[in-house]
């Protein structure tokens, strides 16, 4: 019988622990290592975060789509038969109303050229839009992503932690990394607390602190710090699904989450009132009923996103190690991506499969 194989993963986010995942599926002895993963500012404890396949302004059909797709239905479905409940997911559908000519000429291209699976994105004309979500902004139309869903992420990492410890036997522990170095035979991994532990393979799934474990400053990877406001239920209507069109709104078992900010420079994690300002300026402009000073704000979160120059994720091998490999780059689209890269890596590292060179850490 061969030896199983054994991989640290340092990061307990979507991304490592979708790896981490898809490794013990594969028969290998994973440890998960985190750092105050459910408190903690990264872009996977986004409090409800959105599944759009037909995301950004143009709302293309993105990488591998119906890949990742089915990725992360199974990922929830399995996280939610193991948590007995799926109430950590709204499968409510995404609305996208067009703020103006522009977006409304990309949305309606998207419909009919993209080739989506059947039932997957539907044009609606201003008509349309008006009779179906009266309270929305209608006068160019918008696009219906019938498979958008929202998900209460917390709830889903922790499930999914406590199904990689209960059910695949993994070792998850809390624990900061202060180092991760190489040697002939596997990686050392140093721990702040001035332990430390070796393993034949590790994966640096660790987010915004990705690059310093890697130790390479020139790795093409940009954090980006992101805020949101949760304010309370205001909507009159029974209005179900979630919005995104220039931000987004989340709708998700009587809460009320808006997003983005994109903060490309900053010296710390804490959420601003001129942040919250920006952020309920974006209601009134997909529903003009509504003012930004009629809003009751509950409380705010920021999170560290990691993107890079082509948007898409950066995993695999690092170039010149043997045994340190790394998986980041997410950005906005953990959710998208993550469940099927998860996959991937975890082939990667097993299997040594080669990676698709648009997700490779390689590929510049």
């Amino acid at each position: 019988m061969s030896k199983k194989a054994e991989v640290l993963v340092v990061g307990g986010g979507l991304a490592g622990s979708c790896a981490a995942l898809q490794m013990a599926k594969q028969g290998a002895q994973v440890t998960l290592v985190h750092q105050n993963q459910l408190t903690g500012h990264t872009a996977s404890m986004v409090p409800l975060a959105l599944y759009n396949p037909a995301a950004a302004l143009r709302a293309k059909k993105g990488w591998r789509a119906l890949e990742c797709h089915q990725a992360l239905h199974e990922l929830l479905d399995e996280v939610a038969e193991f948590l007995g409940s799926d109430g950590f997911i709204s499968r409510n559908g995404l609305l996208r109303p067009c703020l103006d000519e522009g977006m409304a000429a990309h949305f309606r291209k998207s419909a009919e050229t993209e080739g989506w699976p059947e039932g997957w994105v539907r044009w609606l004309t201003p008509e349309d839009l008006r009779a179906r979500f009266p309270e929305s902004e209608h006068r160019w139309g918008g696009l219906w992503v019938a498979v958008g869903m929202t998900v209460e992420t917390p709830i889903l990492l922790q499930g999914l932690h406590e199904m990689l410890r209960d059910k695949y036997g993994c070792l998850v522990m809390e624990k900061k990394v202060a180092d991760v170095s190489e040697r002939e035979t596997g990686a050392i991994i140093r721990f702040e607390d001035g332990s430390q532990t070796d393993t034949p393979k590790v994966l640096i799934a660790a987010g915004a602190f990705a690059r310093d474990l890697a130790g390479n400053e020139k790795l093409k990877l940009h954090a980006v710090k992101g805020q949101t406001v949760e304010v309370a239920p205001f909507l009159r209507t029974d209005f179900k699904p979630s919005v995104s069109s220039k931000g987004y709104i989340s709708l998700h078992n009587n809460r009320v989450e808006i997003g983005s900010t994109y903060e490309h420079h900053f010296d710390n994690f804490n959420p601003t009132d001129k942040s919250n300002s920006y952020l309920l300026k974006k209601v009134p402009r997909s529903f003009p009923d509504y003012d930004a000073d009629d809003l009751t704000v509950r409380g705010s979160w920021t999170g560290i996103r990691v993107t890079t120059p082509d948007r898409m994720p950066f995993t695999g091998l690092l170039s010149g190690r043997k045994h340190t490999y790394i998986s980041t780059g997410f950005g906005s689209k953990g959710m998208i991506f993550a469940p099927y890269c998860g996959i991937l890596t975890a082939q990667h590292i097993i299997a040594g499969t080669e990676l698709s060179r648009e997700i490779s850490a390689n590929r510049w």
